[in-house]
């Protein structure tokens, strides 16, 4: 009877984790994968696991934050560090949270694009309308009815991914050979955007937020903190857990059905195209376009719940939803339409990568502030990081930091690359070299899609 209360318990108190995983399942995470599959084959499947593994880590740290304090992370680093150190690291945040949202603008975009072929213009601002009308059903729904609707989003998404899978068959060998660990100064930028994708900052802030309601559970059903930090555990393992399933799977399926036959990516619509010459069905890329369709509208919880607790956190201010969305929404889709104006789908794709490495470099900015306060007896009493806790911490953070160095050090000293530049020189506007470097390496470009990239995107057959 003890056993069945407490999965009672546990089931009862799950859902705060789903909806921080849906940062780990947006078109971002989507896009590195991709890249790394389509141009590294298997060789960075041990990034995205890794990566996925840190952020269990984290994420268990900051539920933990929450449940025992009462406060979220925005709060404790309002009272912990001085007023310009809160307001720097409240603006970092709010980068992460555009460049989250910046992804879920392209993702929503992309996926009208792919289904119902709108040019990629109207589609990104069609995806300002898609919000607001999401944002109404906001009030109607709950929290927890918001979190329930999003875990059957993320199902769909999953199912999505696998059935892309399962046609797409790769090799056992190579995928089990893709678990070990090596890395060259081509995959650097790939693999530090796998890391800011699958490691987000603004997460951690989000999930001590709405844990930290369950406080007032303490006491009701036997529940105690011990039980609820266990709980969150489970809730946490679950839904980052899919998460990693679901990256690892579009990995795979970029690596089966792009590396394998020497094709590179340049676009997701080049993505969906090929799918589905080299799967031989509709079915795959149909599914492809759907799935982004869906994590798209995923943000629309996830980036104002966020906004809203860092804002209200660091800066003691609170904004209507409307104006939260309006603001967030507006400067994400001004970039997107911009850039989507003045060179086309390619560098749309390169803006879901580089937003990537965005979060990257912010991670450190976050994760000594969460490592700190939840390593103090101070704020944690007994609850408090062990040791064992603290060197694994601490070690995910060195290694996030020594990646963002090893980039910082590579865009600024750049390896000279044997592979060619785009045929001509471009008479519009230019994407910055150390980003346009990152479409002519690994190999040919895939066949582009027509009326979506640029003619000088498009390279002449070997």
């Amino acid at each position: 009877m003890k056993v069945f209360q407490g999965w009672t318990n546990a089931l009862r108190l799950m859902g705060p984790a789903f909806l921080v995983s849906v940062a780990y399942l947006d078109p971002g995470n989507w896009a590195t994968a991709i890249e790394g599959g389509s141009r590294f084959g298997y060789d960075l499947v041990w990034v995205v696991v890794l990566s996925n593994l840190i952020a269990i880590l984290l994420q268990t740290l900051a539920a933990r934050l929450g449940l025992v304090t009462g406060k979220h992370l925005a709060q404790h680093c309002r009272h912990e560090y001085p007023p310009l150190v809160s307001v720097l690291l409240w603006m970092l945040c709010e980068v992460s949270i555009v460049a989250l949202d910046l992804t879920m603008v392209i993702g929503t975009a992309v996926g009208l694009n792919l289904l119902f072929r709108l040019p990629l213009l109207q589609c990104i601002l069609l995806s300002g309308l898609d919000s607001l009308l999401l944002l109404m059903m906001v009030p109607s729904l709950g929290l927890r009815r918001g979190e329930l609707v999003t875990v059957g989003l993320i199902l769909v998404v999953v199912c999505c991914f696998l059935w892309d899978l399962v046609l797409s068959k790769p090799p056992i060998t190579e995928v089990l050979g893709g678990l070990w660990p090596r890395l060259s100064r081509d995959s650097l930028y790939t693999a530090v955007s796998l890391l800011g994708a699958n490691v987000m900052p603004h997460n951690f802030y989000l999930h001590s937020a709405l844990v930290s309601g369950q406080a007032s559970q303490i006491g009701h059903g036997g529940c105690s903190v011990s039980d609820l930090c266990r709980y969150n555990l489970i809730d946490i393992s679950a839904a980052l857990g899919i998460a990693l399933l679901v990256n690892v799977a579009v990995m795979l399926v970029a690596a089966a059905a792009f590396n394998s036959v020497g094709i590179t990516v340049s676009t997701l619509q080049d993505a969906h195209d090929v799918m589905e010459q080299l799967l031989s069905s509709s079915i795959a890329p149909a599914v492809f376009g759907m799935a982004l369709l869906c994590a798209g509208q995923l943000s629309t919880f996830t980036g104002t719940i966020s906004g809203q607790v860092v804002l209200k956190g660091f800066m003691n201010i609170k904004l209507t939803v409307w104006v939260r969305r309006l603001l967030t929404r507006s400067a994400a889709i001004l970039p997107a339409a911009i850039v989507q104006i003045m060179y086309g789908s390619a560098a749309i794709y390169q803006m879901l990568l580089i937003a990537q490495v965005v979060l990257a470099l912010q991670l450190p900015f976050t994760l000594v502030p969460l490592i700190k306060i939840t390593s103090s007896p101070r704020h944690m009493g007994a609850f408090a990081n062990s040791r064992v806790t603290q060197a694994a911490a601490w070690g995910a953070a060195v290694i996030i930091f020594a990646a963002n160095l090893l980039l910082c050090m590579e865009l600024i000293w750049p390896t000279p690359s044997v592979a060619p530049a785009p045929p001509r020189p471009l008479s519009r506007g230019r994407l910055p070299s150390w980003a346009a470097s990152r479409t002519s390496r690994g190999g040919e470009a895939s066949p582009s899609r027509r009326h979506t990239s640029p003619a000088w995107w498009r390279r002449r057959p070997a």
